[in-house]
């Protein structure tokens, strides 16, 4: 290999700063005035050799790789002047490869395009010594031909972070997530920390989960889900708000809003009918739970059993010497109603 004097290397420089100002495919330039095409341009038996067979890639769509050298070689005297170019294939490289330009080789760094999806991609890059700057008479046996592939593999990721669903009284709505889930995960465990009365999460399939939201009452609820990949976990908002629907909007009711039943020592009263409508944002037949109170020392002498329209109450005086005892009955569908309470009167005789 021939090495340049000073004056020759300060004339490589001048033609490198000419070729970045020449835009495009051209990466670089070295070489005096002067022209000349094919290998004739600057001595014999000029030939490039790629050192950089191919290129595999394999990264995580959130992180930057760096940029990959490709490293060619020469032997012989190249022409003057030299230019370099690439040309770039599909859509995993960007097409505005740089290069370093030394004696006796030159190094072409590929940049990988941002914001790749997850997802395979090939292509190739050639790579070219011209002597012309338009590059279109190849020198050195250019071009050489790098194939590459790209493996982009995706991150943990869940969107939208936060999300509002807007619905009537009583008709309930509907949410999703987007779950991405990081290479070798294929399931991911779902908590609700917030909001679990009224928001019911799916199955995960296919990158999507569905959030139910129950019908409930009106006004703005937040209700707050984590998806867990086993290492990380990421938390999700969704914001409930609920309007009065057009038959306006009624809390849970009873009928009658107390009882009174008496028996006599050692027997049992009469059922009493206590009737319980569901707040209108649930369902007719929602059930809603029963808790006694007992008002007096002695317990246990009260009964209640479901029906289909609330409750039938039983006063039992069995173990009850005579005696007024009292009672109170609360009944509640759900944190998004109002408890109500029926006061109970058992006179035993």
């Amino acid at each position: 290999m021939r090495f340049l004097d000073r004056s020759r290397r300060r004339r490589w420089a001048a033609g490198l700063s000419l070729a970045a100002a020449l835009g495009a495919t051209l990466v670089g330039a070295c070489g005096g005035s002067g022209g000349g095409g094919g290998d004739a341009g600057g001595g014999e038996a000029f030939r490039a050799t790629l050192q950089t067979p191919r290129v595999d890639l394999r990264y995580r769509e959130d992180q930057t790789p760096f940029p990959v050298p490709v490293v060619v070689t020469w032997s012989g005297m190249p022409p003057a002047p030299l230019f370099l170019g690439a040309q770039v294939s599909g859509a995993g490289i960007d097409p505005g490869v740089g290069a370093t330009l030394r004696a006796g080789d030159a190094e072409f760094r590929l940049v990988v395009r941002t914001g790749l999806a997850p997802g395979n991609y090939s292509g190739e890059v050639r790579l070219l010594a011209c002597s012309d700057a338009a590059c279109t008479r190849p020198v050195g046996g250019t071009p050489l031909v790098v194939p590459y592939t790209l493996t982009v593999t995706p991150m943990f990721k869940v969107s939208p972070p936060q999300q509002t669903v807007n619905a009537a009284s009583g008709q309930g709505g509907q949410a999703e997530l987007q779950i991405s889930l990081p290479e070798g995960v294929s399931t991911a465990q779902i908590s609700v920390l917030q909001g679990a009365d009224f928001m019911v999460p799916g199955t995960l399939a296919g990158g999507r989960l569905p959030v139910t939201l129950r019908p409930w009452r009106s006004g703005s609820w937040t209700g707050q889900l984590q998806v867990s990949d086993g290492t990380l976990s990421i938390t999700a908002l969704v914001h409930y708000l609920v309007v009065v629907g057009p038959g306006g909007e009624t809390n849970l009711s009873v009928n009658p809003p107390a009882l009174a039943t008496t028996a006599a020592a050692g027997a049992t009263a009469a059922p009493l009918a206590l009737a319980v409508q569901p707040p209108s944002w649930l369902p007719p037949d929602a059930p809603s739970q029963a808790t006694v109170i007992y008002l007096s020392a002695q317990t246990g002498w009260l009964q209640l059993t479901r029906t289909a329209t609330g409750f039938n109450v039983v006063a039992s005086a069995v173990a009850l010497p005579p005696g007024r005892y009292s009672a109170s009955i609360v009944l509640d569908a759900g944190k998004a109603s109002q408890p109500q309470q029926v006061g109970v009167t058992f006179d035993v005789l």
